[in-house]
């Protein structure tokens, strides 16, 4: 198992608009071989995680064009670059 995450900050006044946006993206990512599940959480500030968790670090990577596009799709809803972390240790505690 792999998991990244992905930091990223809404633009004020723009949160309709990303949330509308990021569920227009659900079929796109749903066709992502190897991703397991993926959560986007935001918080009342505008302050978002995206959490995707992958069958393995080579799927990850494989989907990594993919998910760019994904993220290219939402950009203009964004303050700044989304910041990614990445987790090879992953111990499923449920």
């Amino acid at each position: 198992m792999f998991v990244r995450t992905t930091r990223f900050k809404i633009k004020q006044g723009s949160m309709s608009q990303f949330r509308e946006v990021a569920e227009g993206t659900k079929g796109q990512v749903a066709k992502m071989d190897g991703l397991l599940q993926s959560y986007s959480c935001v918080d009342d500030s505008g302050n978002g995680v995206l959490v995707a968790v992958w069958e393995s670090d080579e799927k990850a990577k494989a989907g990594g064009p993919q998910a760019k596009a994904v993220w290219a799709s939402i950009a203009e809803h964004l303050d700044g670059e989304p910041q990614v972390s990445e987790f090879r240790t992953v111990v499923a505690l449920k």
